[in-house]
């Protein structure tokens, strides 16, 4: 299980994220493609391949999982 994960342990775990950003509240977002899409060809293009985005709170603790099918 994920939940309450550090960011290092989610790194280790399933490597650097494909995308990451820090949100106005403090909170880390990583995402990470599970389908081959455009982003395999050219970062470049936004893609819209189905991607899992994992929220961290401000403590730094994977509070929530997110699954985005965009085909």
């Amino acid at each position: 299980m994920l939940m309450g994960l550090n960011h290092t342990d989610i790194l280790a775990l399933l490597g650097k994220p494909e995308g990451n950003s820090l949100e106005k509240s403090g909170e880390r977002v990583y995402s990470y493609f599970i389908q081959k899409g455009t982003q395999c060809e050219n970062e470049k293009v936004l893609s819209k391949a189905s991607k899992v985005l994992i929220r961290f709170d401000a403590l730094d603790r994977v509070y929530k999982i997110k699954f985005e099918n965009n085909i």
